[in-house]
């Protein structure tokens, strides 16, 4: 499945196509990241840090609370 694990909407498709096609998530990795291009912390284009943290924190939490509770 193509995504963008950035938005909320790819971990809720992801774990639901999972769990129609095999039942059910045994183990989740969830590791998708980026890395930004290298600035100075205070150099940073807001943008840049806005995208990194997108991708490398809120993918791994949008996928991991994906998780159906079973």
């Amino acid at each position: 499945m193509e995504g963008n694990v950035a938005e909320q909407a790819t971990g809720k498709a992801l774990i639901e196509r999972t769990v129609d096609a095999f039942g059910r998530v045994d183990v989740l990795s969830s590791n998708a990241g980026i890395c930004c291009p290298l600035h100075a912390f205070l150099d940073m284009p807001p943008s840049i840090y806005e995208t990194t943290v997108a991708v490398n924190l809120n993918g791994a939490f949008y996928v991991t609370q994906a998780q159906p509770i079973r």
